[in-house]
């Protein structure tokens, strides 16, 4: 169907990388924008659902569907013959983008507007830093020698969920309105997800295309191509009072789906996924632990954000950058 298509539009063979990243993008602001029509529903509603399932949906609807395009990145990558190691090196590079990048405008934004951290929003937000620093640290130990198998792919994912029982005061019975809300919003991820599809297919095969074996190329390119979908954090960031702390924890909950989530279940349906160079393994994890220590310097902020620590996340990722050529 995909290649029907494609072949039906020529114009989007002929550009593909712009073509895939165009679509990828706006199917992924517009689902977004239903989330949160979503979303205010609930907040209105926050007092008749039981538990903590108010939290679960606030803070998982957003990242859901940020990660909704690495997924489908992530299955794209899978029916490629030679290229199935993207579903790794694509959701690395989205993290690490995201820690640093989409970060530094977060707080690059709260700067300019003068907002504060309180003290409990710095408490929370640290909370969900450890949550993704412990899973990105079991995603490596099972990842270091070049290869992901089916059963470290059922570790990362049960993992994954292991920790949201922690995150969350989760009660079995409200995973029946959980799942009646996110069954409504079905017709909106199968139209979004075809066009996303067709997206990933199209950024592969330009990447194929290229026949580089840089890691410019496979970790940080389709990395900051599937971290655009995180523009809509940012644009509630710009146009809200307060909202740092929120866009803050949304990136968080989409690094979280990308690793180990993401990789975790596309590995569990995949014998084997093989890097094809061993030394990319040392190269994401320097770029990781780069990516995480800039995260950390601004995790610990309470009050006003200095600009010394807005001006960290852009420094590490030019460092990333880098890093990248050199190693090339």
């Amino acid at each position: 169907m995909t290649e029907w298509l494609i072949a039906q539009l020529p114009i989007l063979g002929s550009h593909g990388l712009l073509s895939g990243t165009a679509l990828i993008l706006f199917t992924s602001v517009l689902f977004l924008l239903k989330i949160e029509s979503v979303s205010k529903r609930l907040e209105k509603s926050s007092d008749k659902i039981p538990g903590d399932s108010d939290q679960i949906l606030s803070r998982l609807l957003f990242p859901l569907c940020t990660a909704l395009p690495n997924f489908i990145f992530a299955i794209s990558a899978v029916m490629s013959s030679n290229k199935n190691y993207l579903v790794i090196t694509s959701n690395v590079g989205n993290n690490v983008t995201n820690v640093t990048i989409f970060v530094g405008f977060i707080l690059a934004i709260g700067y300019l507007k003068k907002e504060n951290f309180k003290d409990e929003q710095s408490d929370e937000l640290r909370k969900d830093y450890n949550f993704l620093l412990i899973s990105t640290i079991i995603f490596f130990a099972c990842i270091w020698d070049g290869t992901l198998t089916r059963q470290e792919g059922i570790v990362l994912t049960a993992c994954f969920f292991y920790s949201l029982t922690d995150v969350f005061r989760f009660q079995f019975k409200d995973l029946i309105l959980i799942i009646s809300i996110l069954f409504k919003l079905v017709p909106f991820f199968l139209v979004s997800g075809f066009f996303m599809f067709v997206g990933s297919e199209l950024i592969i095969g330009e990447l194929d295309d290229m026949k580089q074996s840089s890691n410019l190329y496979d970790v940080l390119l389709p990395g900051l191509i599937l971290v655009l979908p995180s523009i809509l954090p940012l644009m509630l960031t710009i146009l809200k009072k307060d909202m740092q702390k929120l866009a803050l924890s949304g990136i968080i909950g989409d690094c979280a789906f990308s690793v180990p989530l993401i990789i975790g279940i596309v590995s569990c349906f995949h014998e084997k996924i093989t890097l094809p160079n061993p030394t990319i393994v040392i190269y994401m994890l320097i770029t990781s632990a780069i990516a995480f220590f800039c995260f950390n310097m601004v995790t610990n902020i309470k009050g006003k954000v200095p600009l010394w620590k807005v001006l960290i996340p852009f420094l590490g990722y030019g460092l990333i950058v880098l890093f990248s050529l050199k190693d090339n």
